[in-house]
């Protein structure tokens, strides 16, 4: 199958079999026409599904059921899983009257958090239901919905969950309400991840890169880059963080840039298993096993 018509956004891994991403047909972007394809391998060869909706990210949770769960900034949601393509309503009526959406995530493997401008937070309950849990981070009176806003969630378990935005804004959730934290940093912070090794790291503009847990937060210096950082994931006891060209990871031998083998890459987000990383570009994928690289596309 033909790969090189459509852009990547983001995507996910589950084995070397399994493999699914999200982007656009790069002649109907150009044209302004709404749409997202959906490339998935399975079955050793690759396929699509071309949808009518602006798909910005995807996941796979588990609970209540195991699906492939892709959203568009304007609420809707695609759900995948079992043969079954269907389109449901995070929520209703256009415009949003609580904020776009930015970021799909399953919570622990479990269930998916959608998160986006004006701090919303929606959780997936069931079929065709998804429910707000943002009342206690609604904006103030005195913030306007457009000035704040969550772009990435992750968490620990379902009542231990992070969510990052705007100006540099870190806030918790224990299950029941949200606390903001304070954050060492006013830069806007684009993904959050929550790692194996009990840290929380946050990454985004000018290159700023913050870990903490809990009402502990600090900046990681770093001398390579002042480029925004949008991907994370911590891959066989490494942090790795991407940029729009660039792979870094703070390892044994501190912060440093990880060298292809080739002239020049695309890459933005990153996701991790236990025994594979994948890096989603918006002209190349990759697949890294600790050892090798390899383009996929």
């Amino acid at each position: 199958m033909e790969l090189s018509q459509y852009s990547f956004l983001n995507g996910f891994v589950i084995d070397r079999q399994k493999i699914y991403l999200v982007g656009v047909e790069d002649a109907k972007a150009m044209q302004g026409i709404q749409h997202s394809v959906i490339v998935f391998f399975f079955n050793e060869k690759w396929q699509n599904l071309e949808l009518e909706e602006n798909l910005v990210s995807m996941t796979f949770s588990t609970l209540p059921e195991k699906k492939l769960v892709a959203i568009s900034e304007n609420g809707r949601a695609i759900v995948s899983g079992g043969g079954k393509v269907i389109s449901e309503y995070i929520f209703k009526g256009l415009p949003s009257p609580h904020g776009l959406l930015t970021e799909v995530r399953a919570i622990a493997k479990g269930h998916a958090y959608a998160v986006g401008s004006g701090r919303v937070v929606y959780r997936k309950e069931g079929l065709d239901n998804w429910s707000r849990i943002d009342q206690t981070c609604k904006p103030k009176s005195r913030e306007k919905m457009a000035d704040v806003g969550f772009f990435s969630i992750d968490g620990f378990a379902e009542d231990d969950i992070y969510a990052v935005g705007w100006n540099g804004e870190i806030w918790h959730y224990n299950g029941e309400k949200w606390q903001r934290k304070d954050s060492p940093t006013n830069v806007t912070l684009f993904k959050v991840l929550c790692c194996e090794d009990g840290n929380v790291y946050a990454c985004g503009q000018l290159g700023r890169i913050v870990k903490g847990r809990d009402d502990s937060w600090e900046v990681i210096t770093q001398d390579e880059t002042e480029e925004t950082l949008r991907g994370l994931a911590y891959f066989k006891g490494e942090l790795y963080i991407s940029t729009t060209q660039f792979i870094y990871k703070i390892g044994k031998k501190g912060f440093e840039q990880v060298i292809f083998d080739y002239n020049a890459i695309t890459c933005a987000q990153l996701y991790a298993t236990e025994d594979l990383m994948l890096s989603v570009g918006a002209k190349d994928v990759y697949l890294y096993d600790g050892e090798d690289w390899e383009k996929i596309i």
